[in-house]
């Protein structure tokens, strides 16, 4: 439904199918540049976490409408680079186009809880 008056309904149903026939979507976007970085073998998961809410954020002064969502991911991010007690392991292997067990990241901070 629309928010302002003379907009029109959305069609869901419409929007399934223009996404599932989309080969160059969001979704494939994505993973090409994750093919890319992850083939370097020089991050970590938490580094593409990091580097993706910190890309959204910059890109607000273009695309305003992600001002909010971007505030809150950056906030959600550094709370939990600085403030996390919990231990999320996986974060701290480097990625890999194949999934497989990777080393731990040997500089930049770790991921693990106190």
């Amino acid at each position: 439904m629309g928010e302002h008056p003379g907009t029109t309904e959305l069609d869901l149903a419409e929007i399934i199918a223009r996404v599932g026939s989309d080969v160059n979507g969001p979704e494939a976007r994505a993973r090409k540049v994750y093919v890319y970085l992850a083939s370097a073998g020089r991050f970590t998961n938490w580094d593409l976490v990091c580097f993706s809410a910190e890309y959204i954020a910059s890109m607000v002064g273009s695309l305003p409408w992600l001002d909010t969502v971007a505030k809150d991911l950056i906030r959600l991010v550094y709370l939990a680079h600085y403030i996390r007690f919990e231990t999320i392991s996986w974060l701290d292997k480097l990625t890999s186009v194949v999934p497989a067990e990777s080393s731990k990241e040997s500089d930049g901070p770790s991921t693990a809880g106190p």
